[in-house]
């Protein structure tokens, strides 16, 4: 429904993304607990199979999808269907949006989003500031409201530390990073993150997997022989 990658496909519809991916993100949370349900059914995440090492975890995963439906029918079954829908929607979109909306925007950003791969040679720190995206690290509301996801960069490079210490660690991880000479991706307010999403949505680079594109003779994608 999403493609910006520069190695996913292109579709005919694509295009309008930047219009109904909105929809999409008002009913994450429904859609992530349905997948939910799909994944374990089948026991895969995307093309891995999934393990249940630890003893109950299996069980434990089940809990939580399942009374993860019954949080979404459980007005219906306390009240009359025409008063559960709108309260199921107006709770069910306004957790959606306020959840989505503080992800797409930690790495699907346009100064973020790359038409070709990084070297794997790369730095784990400096891969951090590269690919990922702090908002408001200023703002100890934004802060709490998204429990430290609004640092992602601190998040990402010191991910056992605890939220509340990220407002201070941005400020070294800034001085650092212009020491070094190193990009630190972020936007002082949110709602500039929201706007590079867009960006990145309506206008995403080149894939390589667009028919249009032929790769260069002598690059990497070029298969024949000398």
């Amino acid at each position: 429904m999403k493609s910006i990658l520069y190695n996913q496909r292109r579709l005919f519809f694509h295009k309008f993304q930047h219009i109904y991916i909105w929809l999409v993100y008002a009913f994450t949370i429904p859609l992530v607990m349905l997948n939910s349900i799909r994944e374990l059914a089948g026991e895969r995440q995307a093309t891995f199979k999934m393990y249940f090492d630890v003893k109950g975890s299996r069980f434990e995963a089940w809990t939580c999808s399942i009374l993860s439906i019954v949080y979404v029918l459980l007005p219906f079954i306390c009240m009359p269907f025409w008063t559960a829908l709108p309260l199921a929607l107006v709770s069910n979109i306004f957790s959606s949006l306020f959840f989505s909306l503080q992800f797409v925007v930690n790495h699907e950003v346009d100064s973020i989003i790359t038409p070709a791969p990084f070297s794997p040679n790369v730095d784990f720190g400096a891969y951090q500031l590269q690919q990922s995206l702090t908002f408001n690290p200023d703002s100890r509301l934004a802060l709490e409201l998204s429990g430290g996801l609004n640092t992602q960069i601190e998040h990402h490079l010191f991910p056992c530390v605890h939220y509340s210490h990220y407002k201070d660690i941005s400020h070294i991880v800034r001085r650092l990073a212009k020491q070094f000479g190193l990009d630190y991706q972020f936007r002082p307010h949110w709602y500039q993150a929201v706007q590079a999403h867009y960006n990145v949505l309506k206008t995403p680079p080149k894939s390589i997997k667009d028919k249009s594109s032929k790769p260069e003779r002598g690059s990497k994608n070029d298969t024949k022989t000398k």
